[in-house]
């Protein structure tokens, strides 16, 4: 008897009983239902992921990070099937802090709740943040102007992954608060946010995206002067405690390269010593005409490398009024290096270290 001439008699039998109503399919096991949700999950993740990097192609490669840390940290490496484990992608962390008041509105947020986004990096943690405000679809309360980072495994040196939260505000910190570590980066005990394993020392990291307009409070003298602090203060290398001066153009763009990998959109560089028989000096520094910088004598003005009006545009040299505040960032330089004159020759180039830091004291 063929299947279909049972399921035609099953049917007549159910409509003499009156018994046609649609029931339910059976109910998945816990297992089973646990691997369709968080299947499911990580699938609208990956999408709202997607779409962030859509409307920011500088972010993508850096969201494309954040997709791979979040589905890595659901899979058990143990397990051949490569199946999903535990409960960390839905686990909802509960904190009686008032960081949760002010998450975000966004979808990427709202989907894990007060328990954060887990799995990612700090890294990954603030492009998710900056990618937020390249939305034109997000309201304000959906963007994010400040970020939150607890690491997971304090106590490992390989796992820097952890729980982010997105925020629309930093509270009662301003944004020249944050620029405190500029001057206690060489203090250990200050700097448990950066520690490869803080171990019991592990705080609730808050930091700010380097996409932020107002981010840019240094003047001259203020890069200066954090840029004198070093480390080893009795013992200083060679060529420290000054801002970025490139003999080379090779130099230049490993400097403003470096900037832009660590976020920083705008910085001081340092002015040069113009030599008495000159009336300037031509720095490596470009500028926007596809020149390189002129450095004038008796200049009033200094040296600023910025990426102008938002991070997606390059940077080019300026000449800016000293105490203006225009830099997000600091860039120092820890040693310095170069080979020795000829013979006889008393030439003085304008890389001068020492009437640099004579001009400077």
């Amino acid at each position: 008897m063929s299947s279909t001439l049972v399921s035609e008699s099953l049917r007549r039998q159910r409509e003499r009983l009156g018994d046609l109503e649609v029931y339910p399919e059976p109910r998945k096991t816990d297992e089973a239902l646990w691997e369709f949700d968080t299947q499911q999950a990580m699938e609208r993740t990956q999408s709202m992921i997607d779409s962030l990097g859509e409307a920011q192609p500088i972010l993508r490669t850096m969201l494309e990070n954040a997709k791979q840390e979040i589905y890595e940290s659901n899979i058990d490496p143990a397990n051949p099937d490569n199946t999903y484990y535990g409960r960390r992608l839905m686990q909802r962390v509960e904190y009686n802090t008032r960081v949760t008041d002010v998450l975000i509105t966004h979808e990427i947020m709202s989907f894990y709740g007060k328990g954060g986004i887990p799995g990612v990096t700090s890294g990954s943690c603030e492009a998710l943040c900056a990618a937020t405000k390249f939305d034109d679809d997000a309201k304000r309360t959906d963007r994010c102007n400040a970020f939150a980072f607890k690491r997971a495994a304090p106590f490992s040196y390989t796992d820097r992954s952890g729980w982010c939260y997105l925020l629309r505000n930093a509270g009662a910190c301003r944004v020249e608060d944050f620029g405190v570590e500029l001057f206690t980066r060489q203090i250990p005990s200050e700097r448990q946010c950066d520690a490869t394993a803080p171990g019991l020392d592990n705080p609730l990291c808050i930091g700010l995206p380097a996409t932020r307009s107002d981010a840019r409070v240094l003047s001259q003298v203020d890069a200066a002067a954090a840029a004198f602090e070093v480390p080893y203060d009795r013992h200083p290398a060679p060529g420290s405690r000054g801002l970025p001066l490139p003999r080379s153009i090779v130099e230049a763009m490993s400097f403003m390269a470096f900037a832009r990998q660590q976020g920083v959109m705008s910085f001081w560089g340092r002015s040069p010593a113009v030599p008495d028989d000159k009336d300037f000096v031509v720095l490596h520094w470009p500028t926007e005409d596809g020149e390189q910088l002129k450095f004038r004598k008796n200049e009033v003005r200094c040296v600023l490398i910025t990426s102008s009006t938002g991070p997606r545009m390059h940077m080019y040299a300026h000449l800016r009024p000293c105490e203006s505040k225009e830099a997000s960032g600091l860039l120092t330089v820890a040693a310095a290096a170069a080979p020795p004159p000829p013979p006889g020759d008393k030439t003085v180039h304008y890389y001068d270290p020492l009437r640099v830091s004579r001009q400077h004291v």
